[in-house]
């Protein structure tokens, strides 16, 4: 294990709460991002929402607690990881959440069939630019009108981002992502091809604002 490795293992322990270590999802920057979304779903906790890429269940766990009368779905591409979010839900006894397996470009639901639609610390995940844009434009078509949609994106104008990402090779040789950022320009630019008109946008991490590490949006949907 070469020095960077080693420092990049230490730091990414020092921000992991001591429940979520050794999950994929875990880090000070996906909680952080689950933290503000959780935040802007419970201001509104209305009937039904999916989460589109529900990894080991971290977020549906934290946002059923929260708004106990929420149906909430999940959803998951990979096997082994669906099966240990079942496994977590049913530890704190949370029955009625299901998870369902399919992926961000192609939503096994109908047209306006949630009023929250949530897809976190996924993006950086995805292959190309055209996944998100088909992720997006199905994270539309599923939310109800005068819904709402919640997505985070890792942002490409700050520099730790952008250094950290380039080599993250370095520090990190087993890396199976492509690890993508984003810019809030372009972000804004598919969201108005795909006619949403009332978008927020919201720095996470610091320093706060356009340069901000992690950037969360909430659009509604007319």
């Amino acid at each position: 294990m070469g020095v960077i490795e080693r420092i990049a293992n230490r730091l990414r322990k020092g921000f992991t709460r001591p429940e979520e270590m050794g999950e994929y999802s875990a880090g000070y920057l996906p909680f952080l991002v689950r933290k503000k979304v959780g935040e802007l779903v419970a201001a509104r906790p209305d009937r039904r929402l999916l989460e589109i890429g529900s990894g080991e269940g971290l977020f549906l766990a934290e946002i059923s607690i929260k708004c106990p009368v929420m149906d909430v779905i999940g959803l998951e591409p990979w096997d082994e990881i669906l099966l240990k979010a079942r496994k977590r839900l049913l530890e704190k006894g949370l029955k009625r959440i299901a998870i369902v397996k399919g992926i961000s470009q192609s939503i096994p639901f109908r047209d306006e069939s949630f009023e929250h639609v949530v897809c976190i610390n996924l993006f950086l995940n995805l292959p190309a630019r055209k996944d998100m844009v088909e992720t997006l434009s199905e994270m539309v078509r599923v939310c109800k009108k005068g819904g709402f949609i919640y997505f985070d994106f890792r942002n490409i104008l700050n520099p730790l981002i952008y250094a950290g990402y380039k080599l993250a090779p370095l520090h990190d040789p087993y890396i199976k992502v492509p690890l993508r950022m984003n810019s809030l320009k372009d972000i804004k630019r598919i969201l108005k091809e795909l006619g949403m008109k009332k978008i927020e946008h919201i720095g996470i991490g610091m320093p706060l604002g356009r340069f901000s590490p992690a950037i969360v949006v909430q659009g509604k949907k007319d």
